[in-house]
């Protein structure tokens, strides 16, 4: 009778270990496709993704952190001004720079807040208040330049994309932003993005 039951015990850990070895295995198969490129906080802006992916290229600003609040200065609530921003580990192959900042939680679409293209690829620094050198598109207020944001209710997300680009684009001053899209399409050699989030009701410094 003992040597039944330790015969049965003996089976049933067997049954186990090849279940764990194979659940283990599957589970462990899928990781090597995993995209952590990808970023939930930035909404694809449907061009094509041909630039290099692990590359450093960085979109930064002294002034509020990735993913952080946005201060008041910078938005229709304060002085309306640019943020100061710079441009790190651009590519030596790089021949021009596009900026656009865009809100993609406003209530009718996406709004466009800043256009600059054919900014050239040595510029590292925009400073506060200043446009970058290069060409202006219109944003969602039909204007030329920054406006900042304001949000009607609630936080929103302020998406700050640099491209590096292997050309200059042939577009007039005041182009749109899918006039911008179109012509960078294929063109794209690097992106970088920065996030900032604002909210009208936060108690303001």
């Amino acid at each position: 009778m003992q040597k039944t039951q330790l015969s049965i015990l003996i089976g049933i850990a067997a049954v186990f270990a090849g279940l764990w070895f194979l659940y283990g295995t599957q589970v462990a198969a899928p990781t090597e496709s995993i995209d952590v490129s990808a970023s939930p906080n930035v909404p694809s802006l449907g061009i094509s993704n041909s630039y290099n992916s692990s590359s450093t290229m960085q979109v930064r600003s002294a002034q509020f952190k990735n993913t952080g609040s946005i201060p008041y200065r910078y938005t229709c609530d304060g002085e309306d001004v640019s943020p100061p921003l710079t441009f790190n580990d651009i590519a030596d192959e790089a021949v021009t720079l596009a900026l656009l900042v865009e809100d993609p939680d406003a209530p009718s679409g996406t709004w466009d807040h800043w256009i600059v293209y054919n900014i050239p690829a040595s510029t590292h620094e925009v400073k506060e208040g200043e446009e970058p050198q290069g060409v202006g598109g219109v944003n969602s207020w039909g204007r030329i330049g920054y406006g900042g944001p304001c949000p009607p209710s609630g936080e929103h997300r302020y998406i700050f994309s640099l491209f590096a680009l292997n050309d200059v684009l042939d577009l007039p001053v005041g182009a749109s932003k899918d006039s911008l899209l179109d012509a960078m399409e294929g063109k794209i050699i690097d992106q970088a993005t920065l996030v900032g989030r604002y909210e009208r009701s936060e108690v303001k410094e």
